[in-house]
């Protein structure tokens, strides 16, 4: 019997030992990441999550459902639109053994991307990304490469690219449309 209290001890502390490894390493991911069981119920969420969120702890825990915490955050106001849409889509794509990959923009201005993996076990993980910054730097440097850096007006690459869209716009109406250029003599000398 001493011998099985111990085995049992040991293995108890080897069972400790990985959850606290499997916790350290949840919480250190960068994504936001949350594990649902099949029934759509939450099995594991990481800290980055709630803070991407604005989430508590106390609320955002095992055993709630995908349902519940998209009304959570819809009173803490981190999501909008219609939550019961939003939540049957996930789990249609889910039940289909699909993934899903979407780019949303919370309430307060930033642009998180949300990936839903499905697992063998009819479950999925949910990593959420705030690209944010991302974002603005493509945007920055998609200005910066069409306009102009002392006047601000769209450049030639501007120019090119409005072209092709307007030769494309009219191939496909058959309507017509013209280029007026204009040359200004000595812009250098006034640039």
């Amino acid at each position: 019997a001493l011998m099985k209290a111990r085995a049992d001890q040991e293995r108890a502390e080897r069972l400790w030992e990985q959850s606290s490894r499997f916790d350290v390493a949840v919480n250190n991911i960068f994504h936001g990441l949350v594990m649902f069981d099949a029934s759509g119920r939450i099995v594991v969420c990481n800290d980055r999550y709630l803070q991407i969120y604005g989430l508590s702890p106390e609320v955002v825990k095992p055993g709630l459902t995908l349902l519940e915490l998209i009304k959570y955050r819809a009173e803490t106001g981190s999501f909008k639109g219609d939550l019961h849409q939003y939540c049957s889509k996930i789990l249609e794509q889910i039940s289909k053994g699909q993934m899903t990959s979407q780019v949303v923009e919370t309430t307060d201005g930033r642009t998180i991307h949300i990936v839903n993996q499905p697992m063998v076990d009819g479950g999925w993980v949910a990593t959420h990304e705030d690209v944010t910054d991302k974002v603005h730097a493509e945007k920055r440097i998609w200005y910066l490469a069409h306009n102009d850096s002392l006047t601000d007006l769209p450049n030639r690459a501007a120019f090119v690219e409005h072209f092709h869209v307007m030769i494309d716009e009219a191939s496909k109406t058959g309507e017509q449309f013209a280029i007026l250029c204009i040359d200004l003599d000595h812009f250098k000398e006034v640039n």
